[in-house]
């Protein structure tokens, strides 16, 4: 998936190479994989402003086609589990929620 897109850009969207993000390596925070509903929607829109951001500064027409069907995806997924939320606000059964709550805490 390196399609010479910028690791800032690749970490954003999950495809880090696991590189420092900076001269101190990342900020620390907590474990990715024990990350709530409402954090994983926080971390997808933080993906979508990246790809937006880069995006806004590519000069190559190929590498911001590439990323704003980045954007569409994530976008995709963004309104799949707003969709999700509202539905078990209204109390429709929702199987993803269900699998996951049956499945505990992630690993």
């Amino acid at each position: 998936m390196g399609m010479g897109l910028p690791p800032e850009l690749m970490a954003a969207i999950g495809g880090a190479s696991g590189a420092p993000a900076g001269p101190a390596g990342p900020p620390p925070g907590p474990d990715p994989s024990d990350q709530s509903g409402s954090d994983n929607l926080k971390s997808l829109q933080d993906a979508i402003s990246a790809a937006q951001a880069y995006v806004d500064g590519e000069d190559d027409e190929i590498h911001k086609q590439t990323a704003l069907q980045c954007i569409a995806k994530l976008q995709s997924i963004l309104a799949e589990e707003q969709k999700g939320a509202d539905d078990l606000l209204q109390g429709k059964p929702n199987p993803r929620a269900l699998r996951r709550a049956a499945s505990g805490p992630a690993q």
